[in-house]
């Protein structure tokens, strides 16, 4: 039973794993067919059909794209495992969506269950898995959940990745949200009906538009910080680690104040405070071997509203520490002690043709004492005030 002479090969199916399903035409090209690597399976088909059985040196697809590199975003959305951020070129730009997760080997399965070659039974299922290709993307940093769509941050900008009703392998609506893209995936955290995240252009927030209900970015330091932030480095930018406190309604955007030195060793925070939409700004302690890395939000603490909420990741020598900025005996990690300020501005109530004179200022401070002992308190605070003039 061995086939002999030219002969043209079309697929028709895929019964098995190790088996395919051909129909088969000879030809008169001059090209010889060569089978020893093959055998007929008994089970012959109709009208010239055969059912061909591969060894595995037969069909190996040696021409396939093989890359050790692994996706470096990942996200849990519509009951899928979605993957990003291959570090390869071939795939710098796709998104990968496994099949509605329902026992443990689904979450690799990124394909259609049926064959897309099969002349008949070929569809697109709404469970099946897949890739999304997000056209110029650069890298894709991070996937975020906002509300019901999957956002995507890539380095040229912001893609929203959901369906009509709900995400489904033949529902996909792609839409890109902005061309100013991110520039980490430590820049990105998510808030309350939003996204920040940073970028080589500024701070910017993404947010559902009243009128249209499409997500939108919008610029929070411009007019505000965007001086201040055009004055740091691309590396300075890229470290910048972002955490939310969403009992303060606080974004932190930690940084390191050195040009040289910006890898993950932190000793500035920008905090915006989303309630005023006003900025302010903190120095850290930091040392060859004692700084901040890192620092999270937990979810529970003593009180919502308090200063437990964010903790500081810090090396210390040769330990790791946790701190918080619950403690009054004014001393940083490392035992160096921050003397606090703050600056204040000029207020004109809104006429500057009149001057005006402040006799008396009044300050309000919390109690610092625990205590007295014989001659004096224990924990006892001042604060010092200093007029200023700006002759700029």
């Amino acid at each position: 039973h061995a086939i002999t002479g030219p002969t043209q090969f079309a697929v028709v199916s895929f019964p098995t794993p190790t088996r395919i399903k051909f129909d088969i035409t000879l030809v008169r090209d001059g090209r010889d067919f060569d089978v020893s690597t093959y055998r007929k399976v008994t089970e012959g088909g109709d009208d010239g059909e055969f059912l061909i059985e591969f060894t595995a040196a037969a069909y190996t697809n040696t021409d396939a794209v093989v890359t050790t590199e692994r996706p470096s975003a990942n996200a849990w959305y519509a009951g899928r495992l979605f993957h990003a951020g291959v570090a390869s070129e071939r795939w710098a730009d796709i998104v990968f969506f496994s099949r509605i997760v329902t026992q443990d080997k689904d979450y690799g399965q990124c394909l259609q269950a049926a064959d897309p070659t099969h002349p008949e039974i070929n569809a697109l299922m709404p469970d099946d898995g897949g890739t999304i290709q997000l056209s110029n993307a650069g890298s894709i940093l991070k996937l975020e959940i906002m509300e019901n769509a999957l956002v995507a941050f890539a380095t040229n900008g912001i893609w929203e990745i959901t369906g009509q009703g709900y995400f489904a392998a033949d529902d996909i609506r792609v839409r890109k949200i902005t061309n100013t893209g991110a520039i980490s995936a430590i820049g990105v955290i998510s808030i309350e009906n939003g996204i920040v995240y940073t970028s080589t252009q500024g701070l910017y927030a993404l947010s559902r538009d009243e009128r249209t209900g499409q997500i939108i970015s919008q610029s929070l330091s411009a007019g505000t910080i965007q001086t201040y932030w055009n004055k740091l480095s691309i590396p300075q930018q890229e470290h910048t680690f972002l955490t939310y406190d969403e009992s303060k309604q606080r974004v932190w955007f930690l940084f390191n104040s050195s040009v040289t030195n910006t890898e993950y060793k932190y000793d500035t925070a920008l905090i915006l405070d989303l309630r005023i939409k006003a900025f302010f700004k903190y120095n850290f302690t930091a040392q060859d071997n004692c700084f901040i890395f890192a620092a999270s939000s937990i979810s529970e603490a003593t009180q919502p509203d308090e200063y437990r909420k964010i903790k500081f990741f810090i090396v210390d020598g040769t330990e790791i520490k946790v701190a918080d900025m619950s403690d009054t005996v004014f001393t940083d990690f490392c035992g160096d002690e921050q003397i606090p300020y703050l600056l204040g501005g000029y207020d004109n109530l809104g006429d500057f043709a009149r001057r005006r004179y402040s006799p008396t200022i009044y300050t309000y401070m919390a109690s610092t004492i625990t205590g007295y002992e014989r001659n004096a308190p224990i924990g006892d605070s001042s604060l010092t005030m200093q007029a200023r003039w700006d002759f700029a």
